[in-house]
């Protein structure tokens, strides 16, 4: 599953509704928190994207057809709260989205393909007053969804690729020509 929260939060948090001190995963909905009035402080946000879905075709009990989902990318800082330059200022609003792992997909349907799904993006936004001016401070991709394909005699797939670190995000390999099958996540 993605998650987003803080990996760390300072012991005298001030924030209304209180800093979550571990994770907030996947609900179908954003959380909101007010930035804690401990000028000063610095917090560490960790942003993981959910993996993908994992493919299987379970057709032959003596041949299982399987390809793990991708690895969803992380996302780290260290913010300062202040009222100054940069900083989080107190008060400030902060939201935080996880995404949904990737679903996965069986088949038992003896010749078929058989594709999972891509895990959905994790991210945090923060706007130091108009909720209607939110912005993404820390955002991480989620991984590919694997492949795999059963025919007469035999079986092979293709594994979900891992988030990529950078501004766009890969291919998706939703197709299976083997022969120009891109990779993505």
């Amino acid at each position: 599953l993605g998650v987003a929260g803080f990996a760390a939060s300072p012991a005298n948090s001030q924030s209304n509704p209180p800093l979550p001190s571990g994770e907030i995963r996947f609900s179908g909905t954003f959380e909101d928190y007010s930035v804690p009035n401990v000028r000063g402080t610095i917090i560490e946000f960790s942003v993981y994207g959910a993996d993908g879905g994992d493919a299987r075709n379970n057709n032959n009990p003596n041949s299982v057809c399987f390809e793990s989902g991708g690895q969803g990318a992380t996302a780290r800082m260290d913010v300062l709260i202040d009222a100054e330059g940069t900083a989080f200022r107190p008060g400030g609003l902060l939201r935080f989205i996880a995404g949904e792992a990737g679903e996965t997909s069986t088949s038992s349907v003896r010749i078929s393909t058989t594709n999972a799904g891509g895990g959905g993006g994790s991210a945090l936004l923060y706007t130091p007053s108009d909720p209607a001016s939110l912005l993404p401070i820390l955002v991480a991709g989620g991984g590919g969804g694997a492949v795999v394909e059963r025919y007469l005699f035999g079986c092979r797939g293709l594994a979900g690729s891992a988030a990529r670190v950078g501004t766009s995000g890969g291919d998706g390999a939703g197709t299976v020509d083997w022969s120009t099958l891109a990779r993505g996540g």
